[in-house]
């Protein structure tokens, strides 16, 4: 990886990211949910939060994202605890405020080599993850860079 959350700065943890895109032609209001991994809960929404419809939220692992480096249909926030994301594999949760799972994915060790992991088609609910085509990662954007 490199310096995803755009900050100046490579950490192992604070350019962790997770990205939820939202699919409806309808805003989604995600306040309370909750971003968890395997072990605990890594994040959560504050209330007020808003994804846009078809828009992006990204949660890094920490760091200093600048303001106005993604478009403005995109959300981003971090958390001071990190993500905590496993190389070996882990599996990642959002849930709803009362803790019911709303969607999930895990991945295996290797399965990512050093890239983020994207659905295979851009905003396809149903599409697998593949290891990021291309460079790295592109947190906010489509795998070929252009806005989603």
């Amino acid at each position: 990886g490199g310096d995803a959350n755009a900050d100046g700065v490579r950490s192992a943890s604070e350019d962790e990211f997770v990205e939820i895109i939202n699919t409806s032609d309808s805003p989604l209001d995600i306040s309370g949910y909750t971003l968890s991994d395997s072990l605990e809960v890594r994040f959560v929404f504050p209330q007020g939060t808003l994804i846009q419809a078809h828009g992006t939220a990204l949660i890094f692992g920490g760091g200093n994202p600048p303001a106005g480096l993604w478009p403005s249909a995109v959300l981003v926030f971090t958390t001071p605890g990190g993500l905590g994301l496993n190389n070996s594999g882990d599996s990642i949760y959002i849930s709803d405020p009362q803790g019911t799972p709303v969607t999930s994915m895990s991945y295996t060790d290797g399965q990512a080599s050093d890239r983020s992991l994207v659905r295979s088609q851009d905003g396809d609910p149903e599409a697998s993850f593949i290891p990021h085509p291309g460079s790295p990662q592109s947190p906010g954007f489509a795998q070929d860079g252009t806005e989603l």
